[in-house]
């Protein structure tokens, strides 16, 4: 597993590839081909997770590995296609969110939506004695909606539950978005996005 959403430059992602590996650089030889060498004839699963704003880098080190490693399979999770031979793609879109606005929903409407479920039982995993009641309902749908039903922001969320109210996550949520809605345009386009951005306030 690779998290490239920390890396800001593109010749970043061969050495974060080498240190989830294990890999050390060879002098005078190209990572990529450092890389090839030591995965070779290795059954191997590699997850690259957010590959949207390094696409370039990304294409070309999963193009090299898998013309040189018969055995490698590679999962990228991207906004954009990567864009290379025999690359399959699976949309995952957003779990169903509560409209926003509406009056304070009851909690068994509120439990037919996906996105309210799964933030229910990860909130139960940081507080078993969470579960959803009159009083804190409308605080639930705002966070979902906020989240626009994306399973990782409401594990984030979620994940605050016990340290914070429901209503300081949705206070929190909101002042991020607010942010995030400015900035300058030299930001990466991730960077100025509800998913980018969504766990710098939380």
């Amino acid at each position: 597993m690779v998290q490239l959403a920390p890396l800001t430059e593109e010749a970043l992602v061969p050495k974060a590839v080498a240190e989830a590996l294990g890999v050390s650089e060879r002098p005078g030889e190209p990572l990529a081909d450092t890389l090839a060498g030591v995965v070779e004839d290795r059954r191997l699963l590699l997850v690259l997770d957010n590959c949207e704003h390094l696409l370039d880098a990304s294409a070309h080190l999963v193009d090299a590995l898998l013309d040189s490693c018969p055995r490698l399979q590679i999962m990228a999770t991207s906004r954009e296609p990567l864009g290379v031979e025999g690359e399959i793609r699976w949309l995952v879109p957003p779990l169903s969110v509560p409209e926003q606005g509406r009056t304070t929903p009851l909690s068994g409407e509120l439990e037919s939506y996906e996105s309210v479920r799964l933030f229910v039982e990860r909130a139960r995993g940081r507080d078993p004695s969470f579960f959803l009641s009159p009083q804190n309902t409308l605080a639930v749908a705002e966070i979902c909606s906020r989240l626009e039903g994306i399973p990782l922001a409401i594990e984030l969320a979620a994940a605050r539950v016990g340290t914070l109210s429901l209503e300081q996550i949705s206070q929190r949520l909101e002042d991020s978005l607010k942010l995030l809605t400015g900035g300058t345009k030299t930001q990466m386009p991730k960077q100025r996005t509800l998913r980018g951005g969504i766990g710098l306030e939380l």
